[in-house]
């Protein structure tokens, strides 16, 4: 079913390409050929009633100062590849999704910009192959021949996301250099999203165990059904656990400092252009070098900072405010850590289902109002996360459109040090203190009446 899917849409891109190319008024026809190819993809990515977004800014400088016009992009001169890469928990997810709303994706289509969905950069898997008589990686020909066909167009850009590249090895960058800058002769732009590691980490931490990752199954469970040890089922550790455990290699003597050097060291010699997207930058400065108040919507920001020409999308999109939405929204892991333990320490049964003793715990939590006592990582992690974290905001700080190569100033540290302490106040690094609360008599006897329920 899926190759049935891919096989379409090409078929009409190219349908669409050969008739534009066909016809006299190139321009005006093409227009209308990205349109219906763009609402091909939506249709087959996106639920258009449920995507919402919401604008919030306050203009430093007039956004509609210059004419709203789209101004054409020079024929004479390369279009634009812009990649976004990630990584992942950076708010890809939210800017795929906000990128191909209808309303997004006509407003880009008038600056000259056409959308290539996510599934098909990362298709076959992780979008690249390994030829076997070579034995090299290389792209797969149908991404390769649909970018390609968006090039012959002219005056045509081109945005990409996927965070699946930001573990591309510098092997892998150099397949996309020769493939779009030297034998499509593309501008290859490449964008890096930031975000601070203390928000990162915990993000990745419940990202993984939110759902059941089980190796030798072929696709992954939304819930844990089974107790650890069965049917290859495991224990969620606390963040504690799994902080020690992931960064045993570095902690407590080192840092691992290449979470975001890495990426800028493997694609730095394969685009023309790297640039850093800072979520938490007040400021967007647009591509004619403006500054304006950045929106409440990071994906709007990112638009108008990372994307070249694109004077009328964010000239419409600045003037309107609508209705935010979250994606990616995480789970409170508490009730299965909690289940677990009690488990573990026979208060529940083998026989009962884990996930609905989960939905038990959960119901009886918020019926009864009750604050589940928490125990938080050591003085001594955090302190290591802080300083990790900061050393990585610096490095990245002196690479953003803002810098001007120094260390952090005041205002800046100070701004971290705030974030540092919201995300503290939120408890995301704490983990249900299941010690404490399983020797509690009201615990116990929900337990007990648990087990003569049967669920």
């Amino acid at each position: 079913m899926l190759n049935t899917r891919k096989l379409t849409r090409k078929s009409v891109f190219t349908t669409v390409i050969a008739i534009a190319i066909a016809l006299a008024n190139v321009e005006q026809v093409t227009n209308k050929a990205i349109g219906s190819l763009s609402s091909i993809t939506l249709k087959n990515l996106t639920d258009e009633g449920k995507v919402a977004s919401s604008f919030d800014i306050k203009s430093t400088t007039n956004i509609n100062q210059t004419d709203n016009m789209t101004q054409p992009n020079p024929t004479n001169s390369k279009p634009w590849f812009v990649l976004h890469v990630g990584p992942g928990k950076t708010g890809t997810s939210h800017l795929q999704t906000y990128m191909f709303k209808s309303r997004i994706v006509s407003l880009l289509h008038k600056d000259h910009y056409s959308l290539i969905p996510d599934n098909l950069i990362r298709m076959n898997g992780n979008w690249k192959l390994r030829k076997p008589d070579t034995k090299q990686f290389d792209l797969i020909d149908e991404f390769v021949e649909i970018v390609k066909e968006y090039r012959e167009i002219p005056s045509q850009n081109v945005f990409g996301s996927s965070e699946g590249l930001d573990t591309i090895t510098s092997e892998m960058c150099e397949v996309w250099k020769r493939v779009f800058m030297e034998e499509q002769d593309w501008n290859l732009k490449v964008v890096v999203s930031y975000r601070r590691l203390h928000n990162l980490i915990p993000s990745y931490y419940n990202q993984h165990y939110k759902r059941v990752r089980v190796s030798r199954e072929p696709r992954i469970r939304n819930t844990h059904e089974d107790w650890p040890g069965i049917n290859g089922d495991y224990r969620i550790p606390s963040f504690h656990e799994y902080f020690l455990d992931t960064f045993s290699d570095f902690y407590p003597k080192e840092k691992d400092k290449s979470v975001y050097e890495r990426i800028f060291k493997n694609w730095e010699n394969c685009s023309d252009e790297l640039e850093i997207f800072d979520m938490y930058e007040s400021k967007v400065m647009l591509d004619d070098g403006r500054v304006v108040d950045g929106s409440n919507e990071i994906a709007l920001n990112f638009i108008c900072s990372s994307l070249k020409g694109v004077n009328h999308t964010c000239s419409e999109l600045f003037q309107n405010k609508r209705r935010k939405l979250r994606d990616n929204v995480s789970v409170n892991l508490d009730y299965d850590i909690l289940a677990v333990h009690a488990y573990e320490n026979n208060l529940i049964s083998e026989d009962l289902n884990r996930h609905k003793v989960v939905q038990a715990i959960q119901s009886h939590v918020k019926k009864e109002n009750i604050t589940l006592a928490q125990k938080c990582p050591s003085q001594d992690v955090l302190d290591y996360l802080y300083e990790w974290s900061l050393e990585v905001e610096q490095w990245i700080k002196k690479r953003t459109k803002f810098s001007n190569g120094e260390n952090l100033s005041p205002s800046q540290l100070s701004a971290f040090n705030a974030d540092w302490e919201k995300m503290l106040a939120t408890e995301v690094l704490c983990t249900v203190d299941c010690d404490k609360l399983i020797k509690e008599a009201k615990w116990m006897e929900f337990f007990k009446e648990m087990n003569e329920s049967r669920l």
